[in-house]
């Protein structure tokens, strides 16, 4: 192609990959048409019946990429397609008679009505045509194409351009890589079409009529009489927080809550189908706040680690963390226009943050000791903080200027808040009061008395009639504002309320308590609507039995599941005192080793879950653990910056590494067992000599923490996956880099090498696992889906299929190149697990049974498993689903 085709064939290019996936308009197609005269050599092609038949389907090259075409109708009869890229292509009514291609590039395209010739027809896989596709171009528009030119038509002015290049193909051969002399960057790939999104709820008519349609009770099952449909149901695990909840923020506009805890992590759910979304992990430490913006797009979250993060929802991602105050963050906001957060703290400051750049406004200071609580006037014009120095201020936001200090409470005040129209502020203090005050004339209206001990959160709703305030007392009382009198009471916390907030108007309440427990409450109700309490895992390794029965996976509460492949309740083990890092089978599967933060090493036997050898050594967190080859030595890595080496039999440590100057976090032998690879916090990879125990080489390139490392199944290649966000493939017998693979939007910590040595999987903090071409370095498929980061991805023996599992606390079961879950994997207790099917059918012990429900999409209303166990409870499906998993020969769903 020449220079000057390839400048406006690359803009095409662009728009057709564009991910908005929008219907194409005719006009666009007169554009298409256009370049497939002018540009023959054009790479990609979209087209549909009207627009484009024999002349110009003649036109589309012998390498053109199709994937995901919508190529319905379209009269392709003896045309030359031997390698074009087919895959997910719409060809519903397209004629191929006589038509040359290649059966392997059809995957997943859909064939409904296809005109086949005998040939072809014989080929081809009826699974094959049972993905759905969606359009892969986005609106355009042009009113005259006949003054249309190369020229005059400027593609930088269309609208959603994001340049990406083709989706590569995976290989038919394994193929060793092709080694560079210099690191060679790999091109950002064409993301496979996003997950689908929950439905978002219709938005609410301001009536209380509304909101109780809403809310209705879910305590007492739903009347079974009449069965939901199937098709309507959602399945959905009950799940909150594993450490006391600080924070509490409801949006009306997407009908989600957002709630944060001492653990650092943030839990998104639905108010409808009362489910996890999202689960945030960014902070180190308490995450005191949390809110999310006006229109629902982002959240901001502070924390006792001295940083404030905004969030982008859908992503999961903070896009910037605000360091400046010095010391614990206790309180953030958005402002109502959406463009500024407040946040205050230790440092007797407040800041106003820009959101759009993240930089500080405004730094306000008058208050003697601690910020507690700041709030932002439903007008945007002033900002209310509550200290510890027992007083309120009124800030101006332009000015940063203080307008007023409220004085009246006895002790600390630990919260503030607006009236929705602007004329009241009301405050929450340790000296058991609520206090209400007048913004104009700054006099105190009321004094409420009734709680029994520290008022941790005040809230208006959104009609201004009623005020809510939390506490110590464990619990959460309603005032009306007019006459300062209490209107009810709401108990049922085990500790401490932190915050209540309203969710709509006057009639229903969300809190959040030390208990652990989100529990949403109506108003004139005793008890409340749901409670979202249930344990939620948190797993950080996995392991597959190399005899492939069976799958070794860490939890939460420190013990280890082994879930056999044909007997679905787990085995556990028990024995470690703090969080479990890492697992690995011994080559012969009778062995499990496991290392852990309490700074042992266990051996157990995997087939009667005893223990067999508890190692000490370490002097800190054990990171790593992994058997050589022959099964007669354990390597275990530790953030005490050496490497353990220990005889399998005795227990004996024979050798200790040293070497690295920060924590050791991965290590991995060799295929032949001479080497053993270590990556570390010091950003290096230390290759060792086994025999003698010492360093060989040493591989530099990454900018930051070393978190896994594996050897290709020939050993002559060694990839790594490092904080830096990216995964590198050295040359091992060279040391040089052959490949840096780029695409990861947050840290990679996990890196595994297929079976037959073709591909590379990846697991991430941005909640993704990418499938990479080890020749080429291209990524092929990312796997989006998870909740949470993901800390683990393993690939079966069989090479077909891949398991992920991490912050969610699920494990994930995954058709690698179809790029589909078949199954979801539950440990959510010792006695309680749950195997669930995308479409609902599920295996699950008689407590994990308890804890799974169904929802109606359209409705509040959800239903316990246990009253659809007719419809749902399938057992003997899920076993033989798995039972196919381990052969590979899982159907697509």
């Amino acid at each position: 192609m020449d220079q000057d085709t390839d400048c406006v064939i690359k803009p095409l290019q662009t728009i057709l990959s564009n991910p908005y996936k929008q219907d194409i308009s005719e006009n666009a197609l007169q554009i298409l048409y256009w370049f497939a005269r002018h540009a023959c050599h054009m790479a990609t092609i979209v087209t549909n019946s009207k627009m484009m038949q024999k002349e110009t389907a003649r036109l589309i090259p012998n390498h053109a990429n199709l994937a995901d075409a919508r190529l319905q109708e379209i009269d392709l009869e003896a045309a030359n397609l031997q390698k074009a890229n087919l895959q997910k292509a719409d060809l519903t009514r397209a004629n191929l008679i006589n038509t040359l291609f290649d059966i392997s590039n059809l995957e997943g395209a859909i064939l409904k009505d296809t005109i086949l010739d005998n040939e072809t027809l014989d080929n081809i896989q009826h699974e094959d045509t049972l993905d759905d596709i969606d359009d892969i171009a986005n609106n355009l528009e042009m009113d005259d194409m006949d003054d249309f030119d190369d020229e005059a038509f400027d593609f930088d002015d269309q609208p959603h351009i994001t340049e990406e290049p083709e989706e590569p193909l995976a290989p038919e051969e394994p193929l060793a890589p092709e080694e560079s002399e210099e690191s060679e960057e790999s091109e950002e790939p064409e993301e496979p079409e996003e997950p689908e999104e929950p439905e978002e709820p219709e938005e609410p008519e301001s009536t209380d009529a509304s909101i109780e349609t809403e809310f209705q009770e879910s305590d007492e099952e739903p009347e079974m009489d009449v069965l939901p449909d199937k098709s309507d149901l959602v399945p959905f695990i009950q799940a909150s927080h594993n450490y006391p909840v600080c924070g509490l923020s409801y949006n009306q506009k997407q009908h989600i809550i957002a709630s944060s805890d001492s653990g650092g992590a943030i839990i998104v759910y639905t108010v409808k189908n009362k489910h996890v979304l999202y689960v945030f992990d960014g902070h180190n430490m308490t995450a005191n706040a949390v809110d999310i913006s006006p229109d629902g797009y982002y959240l901001a979250s502070c924390s006792d680690d001295q940083t404030v993060r905004i969030w982008e929802i859908e992503k999961g991602q903070s896009f910037h963390v605000l360091e400046g105050h010095q010391g614990v963050v206790s309180d953030v906001v958005f402002s109502p226009d959406n463009k500024s957060i407040a946040s205050c703290g230790e440092d007797q400051t407040i800041r106003i943050w820009n959101v759009q750049d993240g930089h500080l406004v405004h730094a306000l200071k008058g208050h003697s000791s601690t910020v507690l609580s700041v709030a932002f006037s439903p007008d945007g014009r002033l900002i209310a903080s509550g200290s510890f120095d027992k007083t309120i201020r009124l800030w101006d936001i332009q000015t940063g200027e203080l307008i007023h200090t409220y004085e009246g409470h006895q002790r600390h005040v630990s919260a503030v808040a607006f009236s929705p129209d602007n004329k009241y502020i009301a405050s929450g203090s340790d000296d058991q009061t609520v206090r209400l005050w007048n913004v104009d004339s700054h006099d105190a209206r009321h004094v409420f008395h009734g709680h029994s001990s520290t008022v941790t959160s005040v809230e208006f709703s959104l009609d201004n009639k009623m005020l809510a305030s939390s506490s110590y007392d464990q619990t959460v009382r309603i005032w009306d504002v007019q006459t300062g009198y209490p209107a009810h009471i709401l108990k049922g916390h085990a500790d401490v309320v932190n915050q209540v907030i309203f969710l709509g108007h006057s009639k229903y309440l969300a809190s959040a308590s030390v208990d652990k427990t989100v529990r949403l409450w109506q108003v004139e109700e005793t008890d409340p609507i749901y409670v979202f309490d249930k344990f939620r895992n948190h797993i950080n390794a996995m392991a597959f039995s190399p005899d492939g029965e069976s799958i070794a996976s860490t939890n939460k509460d420190n013990t280890v599941c082994i879930w056999n492949i044909h007997d679905a309740s787990p085995e556990l083990l028990s024995g470690h005192e703090d969080q479990i890092s890492s697992i690995d089978y011994s080559p012969d599967s009778k062995l499990v080793a496991t290392g852990s933060y309490d700074q042992t090493v266990y051996i157990w036997d995997a087939q009667d879950a005893s223990t067999l050898h508890l190692l000490y050594g370490h002097s800190d967190n054990v990171s790593s653990v992994h058997f050589s080859p022959d099964g007669k030595h354990l390597a275990s890595g530790s953030h005490d910056q050496t490497i353990r080496i220990w005889n399998v039999h005795n227990g004996s440590n024979l050798k200790t590494l040293k070497g690295h100057t920060k924590a050791v976090n991965c290590v991995r032998f060799s295929p032949n067992g001479t080497i053993l690879a270590s990556g570390s916090h010091d950003k290096t990879i230390r290759l060792w000599n086994v025999q003698f125990g010492r360093k060989s080489k040493k591989f530099k390139g990454h900018s930051n923490a070393v978190m896994s490392v594996d050897f290709s199944p020939d050993g002559h290649f060694l990839a790594s996956a490092s904080y830096d966000k990216t995964v590198r493939i050295w040359n091992v017998q060279k040391g040089r880099i052959v490949h840096e693979l780029k695409g990861h939007t947050h840290s990679v910590v996990s890196v595994v090498y297929s079976p037959d040595g073709k591909y590379l999987a990846s697991a991430s903090y941005d909640q993704t696992v990418r499938l990479w071409n080890v020749k080429t370095g291209l990524c092929y498929k990312i796997l989006k889906g998870h909740v949470g980061g993901v800390y683990s991805a393993i690939y079966a023996i069989n090479g077909k299929y891949l398991v992920a599992a991490g912050a969610g606390g699920r494990i994930q079961f995954w058709d690698a190149f179809m790029g589909k879950t078949f199954l979801y994997r539950y440990y959510l207790g010792p006695d309680a697990w749950i195997d669930l099917m995308p479409e609902g059918r599920f295996n699950a012990s008689a407590d994990g049974m308890k804890l799974l429900r169904y929802t109606e999409k359209s409705q509040l209303k959800s239903y316990a498993a246990e009253s659809l166990e007719d419809e749902f409870y399938k057992p003997d499906d899920v076993k033989s689903l798995l039972v196919m998993f381990n052969k590979g020969r899982v159907q697509p769903l």
